[in-house]
């Protein structure tokens, strides 16, 4: 992916090189690049700034993994075992007690 984003690249700069352009348009790749990392910056401090607050699933009891995540109706949030855990506890969270872990 970053050869072909490399490659789009260069070729802008060598269509930059033989054009007229203006300084609103100088470097389009520039202008992609800087977005694309702005969005990554940003979605990585969101996620680090909500850590869970359970470390075993409310619904089955096992080990929960960060990709299965959503909040609670507290705002709280809450991290699950599997997808089908998640899907449970969002049709009906008040059915589920969520065990906070120790700080």
């Amino acid at each position: 992916m970053f050869a072909m984003i490399r490659r789009n690249y260069m070729i802008a700069q060598r269509q930059n090189a033989h054009q007229d352009t203006e300084p609103s348009n100088l470097n389009p790749m520039k202008a992609l690049l800087s977005t694309v990392a702005l969005t990554f910056a940003l979605s990585g401090i969101l996620q680090a700034a909500t850590p869970p607050v359970n470390e075993v699933c409310p619904v089955c009891g096992k080990n929960a993994r960060l990709i299965f995540r959503s909040t609670a109706p507290s705002g709280d949030r809450v991290i699950f075992a599997t997808a089908e855990c998640k899907d449970k506890f969002e049709k009906s969270p008040g059915s589920y007690q969520i065990k906070k872990k120790a700080n």
